[in-house]
Formats: structure tokens, sequence, C-alpha cells
């Protein structure tokens, strides 16, 4: 009897345990109302970062954390509606990009893109392989298509991409 009642409270405590770590994974996902982009390698001519967000005070505190220098204001914020903010931020990708470990040796080549994603003070920030960026903005582009300048910078960031890893081959 005892041994029944050792090997039922060993089966509870793996099912709560297992429980535990899908419950811990579902609330993983990270949703931010502002995203910057920043090209990181090799270029002709300046690749300014691109700023999303639906706050504009949050996106300054971001752009003042990271981009201390006066030249940042050159590129300006899009301001999106929070409806917006959510669609991108439940991109696929994009939270599977946020959400995994991070490696010390960054992206496997040159050039690449840091991906900061923020909500208040609260943010992410990885590094991935310019290539695998377009397609995250493309998705935004998807979203976003609302706003045609912002829709036109992202192009734009595109294009910058691009053109980043035809150099490099």
């Amino acid at each position: 009897m005892e041994r029944t009642v050792r090997k039922g409270l060993r089966t509870v405590a793996i099912v709560l345990v297992a429980m535990a770590g899908v419950r811990t994974h579902a609330q993983t996902r990270f949703e931010f109302t502002t995203i910057i982009f920043e090209y990181v390698g090799p270029t002709d001519r300046p690749v300014f970062p691109i700023v999303i967000s639906a706050s504009n005070e949050e996106s300054e505190w971001l752009k003042k954390r990271f981009f201390g220098s006066p030249d940042f204001d050159l590129n300006p914020v899009r301001l999106v509606e929070n409806a917006t903010m959510k669609e991108i931020s439940d991109i696929p990708m994009l939270q599977f990009i946020l959400n995994r470990p991070i490696t010390k040796y960054g992206p496997i080549s040159s050039p690449a893109v840091r991906i900061i994603a923020g909500a208040g003070h609260n943010y992410k920030e990885t590094l991935i392989s310019a290539g695998n960026c377009v397609g995250i903005i493309d998705e935004i582009k998807k979203h976003a298509s609302a706003y045609p300048s912002l829709v036109d910078q992202l192009s734009e960031f595109e294009w910058r991409i691009k053109e980043g890893v035809r150099q490099q081959r």
C-alpha cells in the first residue's frame, strides 16, 4: 500500500513539474510597444535605425538609452496605433527571435541587424543575421500598410540589408 502511495505521489509530482514547464513556456510571449531595428555591418552610406512605437515618451527613452548621439534625430520615430503595434508584437517569427537564447558569439554572418523591443523601461535585445531580418520586415510592412511613410522607410532599410548581404558575397 505504501509503495502505491509513493508511486502515485511521484506521478503527481512529475505531472505538476511538466505543467509548470508548459505554463512557463507559454508565458514567454513578450508584448512590446516600441521596436528598433539597427543595421550593423559594412555599408557605403549611413543606414539610420528605424524606431516604431505606440508611445512617443517610450521611444524617446529607448533612443536616449541606445543612441545618445544627436545624429540619431535625423530619422524620426514612426508612431503607430496600439492595435498596429500589437499586431507587430504578435508576429510569430519576431516572438521566436526575441525569446530565443542568445549566444555570446552573435549571428553567424555579417551584416547583422540588432533588434530592440521594449515596453516601458523593460526591453529585450537580440542580434540576427541581416538575411533573417528580411522576412520580419516584410511581415511588419503588411501590418503597417496604413502608414505609407513607415512602409517606405522599412523598404529602404530592407534594400540596404540586401545590398549589405550582396557585398559580403
